[in-house]
């Protein structure tokens, strides 16, 4: 069974999304919270790197002594110095990848860092009258409209391993160990995961939950993510909040939520197998039955007759 054919009985209510571009940065906002950023530290944003350098070589110079003949205001000085030029170095290194992101085109910025590999969606559509001042809308429409669309289910996929990391003479469950070459990729499947996470809960305030499948190769697990259990994001950095107190719990809880005890399933399944086969099948049964809770779906809008 395959993740495309899993939804086929559900035509024209579940669709999968290829490259699902789930968001595209908003660079406007990205860069006032950047200049808000060196304003707080009153550095110049539009200044060069080498000026911003010589902000440090402008601070008082050290005095001229070994470490035992240096008073404890003078070490001081010279760790405020090194803290200084470290925040200096941060906020160059900050500026770069923002102008390397706003020089990036469309189909870079939905790359690997931008969308999951696929998003199995829900839609809702219903017909639109064909209007002849409108007809290229209407063809371009395929005479129907959208109302509702949200994310049911996100997929992030890596790379299968190598076949010489693969031991036959051992058990499944010990090639696929945390340590291991598809535990390591599943895990960073499920890091990316945690922000795509992030990102549909921002982007669709009324969710209150969506299945996040990771895959490395043939092998792959899941877990069903609900808002709570996802930590807030700084996106500029693009990564948890530093210093939010849940964000460390919540990032272990996350991963935590892919795994289970050795006696309910494997630490992953193998595509193909009966095991795999029957959680692809709850999979189906949880998102069916998340498209048809009371109130998810909007009415369809009603259209007057000419």
């Amino acid at each position: 069974m395959t993740f495309t054919k899993l939804f086929a009985p559900y035509d024209d209510k579940i669709i999968v999304y290829p490259q699902y571009c789930m968001y595209v940065a908003d660079l406007t906002v990205a860069q006032d919270k950047l200049h808000a950023k060196f304003a707080e530290h009153g550095v110049d944003y539009d200044a060069s790197d080498n000026r911003i350098r010589q902000l440090c070589r402008r601070l008082p110079k050290d005095h001229v002594g070994t470490l035992r003949t240096k008073t404890n205001a003078q070490n001081k000085q010279e760790k405020d110095k090194k803290a200084w030029r470290n925040v200096l170095e941060v906020l160059i290194e900050m500026r770069r990848d923002f102008l390397a992101e706003l020089h990036k085109d469309i189909e870079e910025m939905g790359g690997a860092d931008g969308s999951p590999d696929f998003v199995i969606g829900h839609i809702a559509a219903c017909p639109i009258p064909r209007l002849m001042e409108e007809r290229n809308y209407f063809h371009y429409r395929g005479g129907r409209k959208v109302y509702h669309r949200c994310s049911a289910v996100i997929v992030e996929l890596k790379a299968p391993p190598c076949r010489h990391s693969w031991d036959a003479r051992i058990g499944t469950r010990a090639n696929l160990r945390g340590g291991s070459e598809v535990g390591v990729a599943l895990k960073q499947a499920e890091d990316e995961l945690m922000e795509y996470c992030a990102v549909h809960f921002s982007e669709d305030p009324a969710a209150k939950s969506v299945i996040a499948l990771a895959g490395a190769g043939p092998c792959w697990r899941w877990a069903s993510i609900e808002r709570e259990d996802v930590p807030d994001y700084d996106w500029i950095l693009r990564e948890p909040i530093v210093g939010n107190p849940d964000s460390l719990d919540k990032e272990l809880a996350f991963h935590e939520k892919f795994q289970a005890p050795p006696d309910t399933k494997p630490y992953a399944f193998i595509l193909g197998t009966p095991e795999s086969d029957i959680q692809l099948n709850k999979i189906r049964k949880e998102v069916c039955i998340m498209i048809r809770v009371s109130g998810h779906t909007p009415s369809a809008p009603v259209f007057e007759d000419d």
